[in-house]
Formats: C-alpha cells, sequence, structure tokens
C-alpha cells in the first residue's frame, strides 16, 4: 500500500481475485493454528473494498477519477484495517499516518478519524452478537522491579536477533527462488505445498505448536490464577501432559 500511495501501479493488487485469495488465506491459516501477522492482510482487504467501491458503484465515482481523493481514501481504509486488528481507533490514524508520512495529507486526518470511530463502533457491535467470541483482555498486576527484569531483558534481545535471523534467512531463499531456474522451486503450488509439509513435520509432534497464537498469547499475558482456572478448564492439558 505505501508503494500504491507513492505513486507505483501493482497490477492486480486492488483486485477482487487478490481479495478472495487473501480472505482465504486468513480464514484458513488462522483456522490451521499458524501464527502471521493479521495486520497487513486486514489493511490490505479494506483498501481493496475501498477501491472496488469507487470504480464499480457509480456513486463513488468521483472518488476513483480523482487522484488525491482516492488516495484520502486509502488512507482512510488503511486506518480501518487497524482498528479491526487491533480495536484502537487512535492508533489506527496514528498507523497511517506513520505508514503514509512521507505522502500524507493533513486535509485527511479528519476523514481518517471518522473513519477510525466508525470502525470501532461496528467493531463493537459485532463483538456484542452472541456468535462472536470478543478478544480476551488482559489485565496486569503492579509492576515490581525484581530479578525477573533481567530476563525479561534478555529474553527480548534473543527474540529480536531471532526475527532478524528469520527475515535475513527468508530474504535469501527468495533471491535464491529468483536466481536458480528450477521448475520445482518456481511453482507456487509445489513450493507452497512443501512449505506445508515442512512446517507440519516439525509442529505436529511439538503439543505447543497445536495451539493458536491467541491461546499462547492469554496464557503468556495471564496471572498464576487465571492460568489454573485454564488448567482447571483443560484448555491447557496437552501443553503441560496432564492426564
Amino acid at each position: 500500500m505505501k508503494g500504491i500511495l507513492a505513486g507505483v501501479h501493482l497490477s492486480n493488487f486492488l483486485s477482487v481475485r487478490a481479495f478472495i485469495g487473501k480472505w482465504i488465506g486468513i480464514v484458513v491459516g488462522l483456522a490451521g493454528g499458524l501464527s502471521f501477522g493479521r495486520q497487513g492482510a486486514f489493511v490490505h482487504t479494506t483498501c481493496i473494498w475501498c477501491h472496488q467501491l469507487a470504480t464499480r458503484i457509480n456513486y463513488f465515482k468521483d472518488i476513483a477519477t480523482n487522484y488525491q481523493t482516492r488516495i484520502a481514501m486509502y488512507q482512510a481504509a488503511i486506518c480501518a484495517g487497524t482498528v479491526v486488528t487491533f480495536g484502537a481507533p487512535i492508533g489506527g490514524v496514528l498507523f497511517a499516518m506513520e505508514l503514509t508520512s512521507t505522502y500524507f495529507m493533513v486535509g485527511t486526518l479528519l476523514k481518517c478519524l471518522l473513519c477510525s470511530l466508525s470502525a470501532i463502533i461496528v467493531y463493537f457491535m459485532m463483538h456484542s452478537l452472541p456468535f462472536i467470541r470478543p478478544p480476551d483482555h488482559t489485565n496486569f498486576e503492579d509492576i515490581g522491579i525484581n530479578h525477573e527484569l533481567i530476563f525479561v531483558i534478555i529474553l527480548g534481545v534473543l527474540s529480536a536477533k531471532i526475527a532478524v535471523l528469520f527475515n535475513h534467512i527468508l530474504l535469501k531463499i527468495i533471491f535464491l527462488r529468483v536466481k536458480v531456474k528450477n521448475p520445482f522451486i518456481s511453482n507456487r503450488w509445489k513450493w507452497c505445498s512443501t512449505v506445508i509439509i515442512f512446517i507440519s513435520i516439525i509442529g505436529f509432534p511439538i503439543n505447543y505448536m497445536h495451539f493458536s497464537e491467541k491461546n499462547i498469547g492469554n496464557m503468556f499475558f495471564s496471572s498464576h490464577k487465571d492460568l489454573s482456572d485454564f488448567i482447571h478448564h483443560g484448555k491447557y492439558r496437552a501443553l503441560i501432559n496432564i492426564n
């Protein structure tokens, strides 16, 4: 989206096919327990909705033909995508400003804020429905300075180093696929199937890998009492091997 806001034309990036593929990928990935960021996917899908409404409905034709107005609507759509991901309307506006800092128009600020407020209202209305489970909110205890702070800092540094190493390896693999003209790794279906099988072989024997990222996050940020409740109700029996 930052490239599009900068004026770069990306073919089919905001097409209906991209929306269907992105949405099916999100649903199937989350249902399968994969851990991946939803913010980029939601921002992409909201921008696709914005683009399709502007180009397919005659009432919004003025938006599609006016470049500045269309960019402003894209920025508002970015806010909406951030809101539905984190439920943070102010954070959505700030993220849109950060993402498009070089090209952000001050006159768009009010539009972004109104879009974020509308999105958060729909967000809470949908989560009030009985068949939609609202996200769990973390209740933090009073933070005390003790020896555990040192281990938290060490964990943060190690996590950052591992993330940098992962991105470096992933970048090397991407360039290797481009450089090596192999029909197997160049075929997207064969490549995706290989990655899926590889991840499944590694993750299936580990009980910890069976939980979704949301359940793992709730467990990490829960107090001892909440964790004991989880164990009592059987949500994490497989994790700690309780029969």
